[in-house]
């Protein structure tokens, strides 16, 4: 799970708007609810994530990759905004991932 700045971020119809022009053509949609780790969602809920289509295996590939950049990304700079105490929560959380955050 991300924090919940990365989540607010990825969702946000701003950012879908210039993955879906990144992509060149891949329909990105916001589904579900926040379930928080280690619960379960309620009866009739759906978990939070992005449903991501195409035309071509190349858009939806490049969109997933944008993604996964703009997240790790976010994450990093969350990082570097709070200080080291976060820093250090991330950089266990990602492993050896980010390097030395």
């Amino acid at each position: 799970d991300y924090p919940r700045d990365v989540r607010y971020h990825i969702m946000n119809k701003e950012t879908i708007v210039r993955l879906e022009e990144f992509s060149a053509g891949a329909a990105v949609t916001a589904k579900g609810v926040y379930v928080a780790p280690g619960t379960n969602p309620e009866p009739g809920q759906v978990p939070l994530q992005l449903l991501v289509e195409a035309e071509s295996e190349l858009q939806l590939k490049r969109c997933v990759v944008e993604i996964k950049r703009l997240m790790e990304q976010e994450t990093l700079r969350l990082a570097s905004s709070a200080g080291r105490t976060s820093a250090s929560a991330i950089a266990s959380r990602y492993g050896e991932r980010y390097g030395d955050i």
